[in-house]
C-alpha cells in the first residue's frame, strides 16, 4: 500500500504526509503530548546505551526506515537544526484514528496527537511504542541524517 510505513494487528501507521487532503472524521487536539523518548526507553531499556553522538530521535527515525522497508522519507529543510517535523496517520481497518505528530531533538522526543476519542490516542501510541521496541536493534540509515 502505498505511504503503508508499518502495521500491527491493530493498526496500520502512514506517512500522512501523502494523505494530507484526505478528509479525516471530527478530530481535535488530544490536549496532553506523550514523552516518547521515556515511553520508548522504558520499553528497551537498551536504548540508553546509544552511541554519544546518537539520539533517540535519530534512532527513532532509523526504526521506523527499518519497519517501513525504506519508505520513510523527511524534510530536510531543518536538518541543520537537527529537527526533524514528522506526521502519522493511523488507521484501524480502513478508518482513520489519529494523527501522530512528532517533533525530536538532541533532548527528546515529543508526541502530539489528533484523534476523535483519546482511548484511539492512547491504544495508537502504546501500539506504536510496542512496534518500534519489538527487536530495537533492527534499524535502516536514513541518508538524511547523515549516516554512512
Amino acid at each position: 500500500m502505498h505511504g503503508l510505513l508499518f502495521k500491527t494487528p491493530e493498526f496500520a501507521f502512514l506517512d500522512y504526509k501523502l494523505f494530507e487532503e484526505l478528509r479525516l472524521p471530527d478530530f481535535h487536539d488530544i490536549p496532553d503530548g506523550y514523552d516518547m523518548a521515556e515511553r520508548l526507553v522504558a520499553a528497551a531499556p537498551v536504548l540508553t546505551k546509544l552511541a554519544s553522538d546518537d539520539t533517540l530521535f535519530q534512532w527513532l527515525l532509523r526504526r521506523i526506515n527499518h519497519l517501513s522497508s525504506g519508505r520513510l522519507t523527511l524534510d530536510s529543510e531543518h536538518g541543520d537544526e537537527g529537527y526533524y517535523p514528522l506526521s502519522i496517520l493511523v488507521t484501524r481497518g480502513t478508518t482513520p484514528v489519529a494523527v501522530l505528530n512528532f517533533e525530536g531533538s538532541n533532548y527528546g522526543i515529543e508526541c502530539f496527537t489528533r484523534s476523535a476519542e483519546a482511548d484511539d490516542s492512547n491504544d495508537a501510541v502504546a501500539a506504536f511504542i510496542d512496534a518500534c521496541t519489538d527487536n530495537p536493534k533492527l534499524t535502516r540509515k536514513l541518508p538524511i541524517l547523515g549516516d554512512d
